[in-house]
């Protein structure tokens, strides 16, 4: 553990033993970031495969400015955040988006897109990710000072919100499945869900959860806006999830059909991944699809 006073905690470090600071540059560094996580990994481009992984649980973060300092702290503390790497892309969770089409984007009303749907901070910067495999632009808004921050360590990043990966690994894995299919991906204290139908997103939102009630109520509430047959519509897992989780049988009472998802079959690990579950980290690794 790290002695810091917002108690930032590795929970899990996987390196492959030919990791080396000195070939950085042939790597590229994913990060994924919320208010209760930290998850990063490192591609390398010479071996195309991944060779390490850590997480950090922290707690406390009560704002935007707390935020900041602790990932500021963490930055310091682990030099391979100071490393120079080929590229270096971060998606951001826990922060609400739309999505709209191209054909109908206008530049100019940017932030009155989000607006229709949420309050804007005067301290949140407005960002679009272009979606490719949707056709669309994902707009969202982030802390001022948490992107001033990673602007700091890492000038050339590139930033997208977490529906972006999570929506280009989903359809590219099922481009060749027929059916609507329903995809949750889990958070500490957030759940995003997605519906695709032949390989369309049909349905996209995230929702904060507290208890088991609350997660169970949000996707049945998706399923039933969406006038979804529990029985037979299938319910994907991915992110923080486990097999005997509380979450889990909570859900097993509603749905019939649940699964855990694979990673896109283009992705490569190095062994020291062997026993690691493939949906835990699946927006962290497709970040590797974003363009």
């Amino acid at each position: 553990m790290l002695d810091t006073q917002n108690k930032i905690e590795s929970s899990l470090r996987l390196i492959d033993n030919s990791f080396s600071d000195n070939y950085s540059n042939y790597y590229d560094l994913l990060i994924y970031l919320n208010k209760d996580c930290l998850s990063y990994a490192v591609y390398d481009h010479t071996e195309t495969m991944f060779l390490a992984l850590e997480t950090y649980d922290y707690n406390n973060i009560h704002n935007d400015h707390i935020f900041k300092n602790t990932l500021n702290e963490l930055f310091q503390i682990n030099k391979t955040f100071q490393l120079k790497y080929n590229a270096v892309k971060i998606a951001f969770g826990d922060c609400k988006s739309t999505f709209i089409p191209l054909s109908l984007y206008d530049e100019t009303k940017t932030k009155t897109y989000l607006s229709f749907n949420y309050k804007i901070k005067d301290d949140y910067t407005v960002r679009t990710d272009n979606i490719l495999s949707l056709n669309a632009k994902n707009i969202y808004a982030v802390p001022k000072e948490v992107l001033s921050l990673i602007g700091k360590y890492f000038s050339r990043a590139n930033i997208y919100h977490s529906a972006t990966p999570l929506i280009e690994a989903i359809l590219y894995q099922n481009q060749y499945t027929n059916g609507k299919q329903v995809f949750a991906h889990v958070q500490p204290s957030y759940v995003e869900i997605a519906v695709i139908n032949n390989n369309k997103v049909i349905f996209y939102n995230s929702f904060q959860y507290r208890t088991v009630e609350d997660f169970t109520y949000f996707i049945m509430y998706v399923y039933e806006q969406l006038g979804l047959n529990s029985e037979n519509i299938s319910l994907t897992f991915l992110g923080e999830i486990y097999s005997e989780s509380a979450l889990l049988e909570a859900i097993y009472q509603y749905v019939r059909n649940i699964g855990f998802s694979i990673l896109p079959d283009n992705l490569l690990f190095s062994p020291v991944f062997n026993e690691l579950e493939a949906h835990l980290f699946y927006n962290l690794f497709s970040l590797n699809l974003c363009e």
